[in-house]
């Protein structure tokens, strides 16, 4: 069985909109960012040391493998270099984009608490 981290992961696509494309030389018209593993997760909880918008920031980077439809070298770091560069409302995507496919809909967190159930065992 392949190991989490290195197992094949779906790439989730975001097309920037239309009156966005092409305005930014480091990311002219997608992103694709994949679900971080647990152990991703921690590495940049602990990278952030507390900080909640540095903690959006380092998970979105980590996230973040492909622009315009180009895999990222994350061995030359690219990921945090398209960031640092981009224009902030890009950034501002790219951490809301990794948000929308790592946070459930407000309505399953109702449903998932609302089937608590108590047992004594």
């Amino acid at each position: 069985m392949l190991e989490p981290s290195r197992a094949p992961r779906p790439v989730y696509v975001f097309d920037l909109p239309e009156e966005l494309a092409g305005q930014d030389e480091h990311v002219k018209q997608s992103v694709g960012l994949v679900k971080l593993t647990l152990d991703e997760e921690m590495q940049a909880l602990a990278r952030a040391a507390g900080d909640s918008i540095k903690m959006a920031y380092y998970c979105a980077r980590a996230s973040l493998v492909e622009i315009d439809g180009r895999k990222l070298n994350k061995g030359e770091a690219e990921d945090e270099s398209v960031l640092r560069h981009a224009d902030p409302v890009i950034r501002q995507l790219i951490v809301a984009a990794y948000g929308e496919i790592s946070t459930t809909s407000e309505e399953n967190s109702k449903k998932f608490l609302a089937s608590k159930r108590v047992k004594v065992e």
